[in-house]
């Protein structure tokens, strides 16, 4: 179903234009800078942070990285894969990760060592998202493939028919989950991918006043939810400064709120939404900075 603007807003709400600390514009709602990292290796692709102090990364030639103490120190970790592109924490000790030559991998022990899961059938991994360490998708971006025995094997899910490029998803439990389509649409499966419902338009393609980072190779929009609340997060420029475009939800993602902005002080890279629903931005300095949304 679509959602219409007051379907999206929910009734007798009023909006507040404010101007807030830390340099960010928005509505009623804040974003605050948590923390921010050193920065990590430069071979990093993405990195996030999990937690108080625990954080991965991931990158070229399946460079690894991870915290302990919230990001002052990086250290190296051990692996064998080729680049990694995503990566997903479940906790601050579990983390998957995914990318080129189909690899898929996962860590145990906050970073320290990874291991090999078994390739997905093709394509280069944009994103990755885990309920539990047997349960979860990994997607490139025109495939999305399932599994629910630590990618021992891997199942293809059928997209939505009208879905030209997947730029982010979450499997929020067994058969369901969300995926966020290049067309600027949230797509929702409640049976395992057998039948998909477009339900709002969380990014308009045709504003020009915000240019969101699109079809890239990491991911620059990110969605998740944690019990009934949830976030759906893109970054870009809007009206020339790097910014990031927030819609949140807490219904399990029935409903969502109208669309607000919030200026950063660095370009970024990727954008990851961590169990607690912080977000954490990978910016270009290769540091990472944890926001709260208030």
């Amino acid at each position: 179903m679509n959602m219409t603007g007051k379907r999206l807003f929910g009734p007798g709400r009023v909006l507040l234009v404010c101007v807030l600390g830390m340099g960010f514009i928005g509505c009623s709602d804040s974003l605050k800078e948590v923390c921010k990292s050193s920065p990590t290796d430069g071979r990093i692709h993405v990195a996030a942070l999990c937690g108080d102090s625990a954080g991965f990364g991931v990158g070229y030639g399946g460079a690894v990285q991870y915290t302990k103490d919230g990001g002052k120190t990086w250290i190296a970790g051990t692996n064998q894969s080729m680049c990694q592109f995503s990566l997903h924490a479940l906790d601050d000790r579990t983390c998957f990760a995914a990318g080129n030559g189909s690899d898929v991998i996962m860590t145990g022990n906050g970073g320290e060592t990874w291991t090999r899961l078994s390739d997905i059938p093709a394509g280069r991994a944009k994103g990755v998202s885990f309920i539990t360490n047997d349960e979860g998708w990994v997607w490139t971006k025109s495939a999305l493939y399932s599994t629910r025995n630590n990618g021992q094997t891997w199942q293809t899910v059928t997209l939505p028919a009208d879905i030209q490029m997947i730029e982010s998803a979450f499997l929020q439990s067994t058969g369901n989950g969300y995926l966020c389509g290049l067309d600027g649409y949230i797509y929702r499966t409640r049976d395992g991918g057998r039948t998909w419902e477009r339900t709002i338009q969380f990014l308009d393609t045709k504003d020009q006043t915000f240019k969101a980072v699109l079809a890239g190779e990491v991911q620059g929009t990110a969605i998740r939810l944690s019990g009934e609340r949830g976030l759906v997060a893109v970054i870009g420029l809007k009206e020339g400064k790097s910014a990031i475009r927030i819609l949140r939800t807490t219904d399990g993602g029935e409903t969502w709120s109208e669309p607000k902005y919030y200026n950063l002080d660095l370009p970024c890279l990727t954008l990851t939404i961590s169990p607690d629903l912080h977000l954490a931005v990978f910016n270009n300095d290769s540091t990472v900075s944890m926001f709260a949304l208030k």
